[in-house]
C-alpha cells in the first residue's frame, strides 16, 4: 500500500515505498557518458523512464510515449515536477527549472547549425545532468533504498565503444573537410606567397 502524497497542479500523488525511486535513478557521470556515447539516444530513454515513474504515482493520465518523443518541449513540466518534489521533501529545488528547460530546448536546436557548429548540441546533456543531480538528492531523502545505477552493463560498454569509434570518425571527417583546398570551377586553388614568383610566368 502507498500513502497519498501532496497534490500537485490539482492531481494527488501516491508516495512510493522507501526502496522505490520517484524518478529514473542513474548517476550523473553515467548519464553524461551514455548520452554522449549514444549520440543523445540515451536522453530519449531518460525521458521515457522519468515520465513512466511519475505516471505510476500520479492520478493524472497522460501519454508517456508522446511526452518522450517531445522530450525537449515537455522538459518544462518534467523539471517543474522534479523541483516541486524536491521542495516538498525539504531539499533545495532545481535552479530555475523554467530557465533550465529553456536552455535544454535551445541546445537541442543547435543540431540545425552547419558543420562543425552542430557538434555544440552535445552540450544538451548538461541541463539533464543538473536535473538528475536534483533527482539523486530527492532519492537520498525519500527513497534511500533505491538503486544508484552507477555501474555499466555489458550492453552499456558495447554502446560506449561503438559510440566512441563513431564519434572519433565524425571528428576526423570534420577535420578533413575543413582542410580540403578551396575549389573553383573544379580546379584546386594554389596559395601563392606574396613576393614569390609564379612558376607559370
Amino acid at each position: 500500500m502507498t500513502n497519498q502524497g501532496p497534490a500537485y497542479l490539482g492531481f494527488p500523488q501516491a508516495t512510493p515505498p522507501l526502496d522505490e525511486p520517484w524518478y529514473f535513478p542513474v548517476s550523473v557521470p553515467k548519464l553524461f557518458v551514455m548520452s554522449i556515447a549514444s549520440f543523445g539516444l540515451y536522453q530519449v530513454y531518460w525521458h521515457y523512464r522519468n515520465w513512466r515513474r511519475y505516471r505510476a504515482r500520479s492520478t493524472h493520465r497522460f501519454s508517456v510515449l508522446l511526452r518522450t518523443l517531445l522530450g525537449p518541449l515537455f522538459s518544462f513540466r518534467l523539471f517543474e515536477r522534479m523541483h516541486h518534489d524536491l521542495r516538498e521533501a525539504g531539499r533545495p529545488g532545481l535552479p530555475e527549472p523554467g530557465v533550465l528547460a529553456l536552455v535544454y530546448l535551445g541546445l537541442n536546436a543547435l543540431l540545425g547549425l552547419p558543420d562543425p557548429w552542430w557538434v555544440l548540441a552535445f552540450l544538451n546533456v548538461v541541463p539533464l545532468m543538473v536535473a538528475q543531480a536534483g533527482v539523486n538528492r530527492l532519492h537520498a531523502a525519500v527513497a534511500p533504498g533505491a538503486p544508484r545505477n552507477d555501474s555499466y552493463s555489458g550492453m552499456n560498454v558495447a554502446l560506449i565503444v561503438l559510440g566512441t569509434l563513431l564519434f572519433l570518425a565524425m571528428l576526423v571527417g570534420l577535420f578533413v573537410q575543413t582542410q580540403q583546398p578551396e575549389i573553383r570551377e573544379g580546379v584546386p586553388v594554389r596559395s601563392v606567397t606574396v613576393g614569390s614568383a609564379d612558376p607559370a610566368t
